[in-house]
């Protein structure tokens, strides 16, 4: 609560928009989720005014939270958002990156593979088991899409199989970005099937798969023991599985040398 504040509708009166933002400033956690709490506290502030506003029966508190609620609006973003947007760029300059050991790569690359196979196989044998096949395939693609793994694992199984159907139609087409792809990548595009789901903020997030990992989605979107699910890669817990964890159980499964750098 505000210094000199009663209730709470009093700090979110306009006078004291400025000393919201400044109480707001003072904390400042010093971590990588410094941007993510600003914009939560946006949030649950812009929320609380919204209802504020609802319930009250007095014209003039209502007019009062109109001009509070429009100072959120315009004025939030620059005096705090910003300023965590800049806490997290100066935490991240220069910041060493450690990456992966080839023979760490070489190694989860053929232990994929095999599982990939085995899970396959499984299902072709009718014995296809649900949360292992969602296990391996989420670890699989967060690790060969590494910006965007973690948004297809959150994917719900209707944003999937809307993403399956689009592909080799005209909104799917390559051609647009085609003149920026590398030799490499050019190559790759050929081989492999790009999907695009919801990504972080609705935008597109773009998910490369092999035609095993798509055979493999295709049972698994198919599976009638997680028919009612509202999650691809759903848990028990009814939430869908955090890829973090995944990959860190993983890398302790096969002890690897620098199991850290795997993520």
């Amino acid at each position: 609560m505000l210094m000199g504040c009663a209730t709470f509708a009093d700090a979110l009166h306009p006078r004291r928009f400025a000393d919201l933002c400044e109480a707001a400033k003072s904390y400042s956690p010093s971590n990588r989720k410094a941007l993510g709490v600003f914009v939560r506290v946006a949030i649950a502030l812009y929320q609380t005014m919204a209802i504020t506003h609802g319930f009250s029966g007095n014209d003039k508190f209502k007019s009062l939270m109109d001009e509070s609620l429009q100072l959120h609006t315009t004025e939030w973003k620059h005096r705090v958002g910003h300023r965590a947007q800049l806490e997290l760029e100066c935490a991240n300059f220069n910041k060493v990156d450690i990456l992966p050991l080839s023979r760490d790569v070489v190694k989860i690359s053929a232990h994929m593979e095999s599982e990939i196979l085995k899970r396959i196989a499984e299902y072709d044998a009718g014995k296809g088991d649900t949360m292992e096949t969602k296990k391996t395939l989420g670890c699989k693609c967060t690790l060969y899409n590494k910006r965007r793994g973690g948004e297809f694992m959150t994917s719900t199984k209707e944003e999937v199989q809307t993403a399956l159907e689009l592909v080799g139609t005209a909104r799917h087409a390559l051609a647009d970005f085609d003149s920026a792809l590398s030799p490499i990548e050019r190559h790759l595009s050929t081989v492999m099937t790009l999907i695009t789901v919801k990504g972080k903020q609705g935008k597109a997030a773009k998910v490369l798969l092999e035609s095993n990992d798509l055979k493999l989605l295709n049972f698994l979107i198919n599976d009638e023991s997680c028919k009612n699910d509202v999650f691809l890669f759903q848990s028990r817990q009814k939430y869908p599985f955090r890829s973090d964890v995944m990959l860190r159980e993983m890398a302790e499964f096969l002890c690897l040398e620098k199991p850290e750098a795997i993520r």
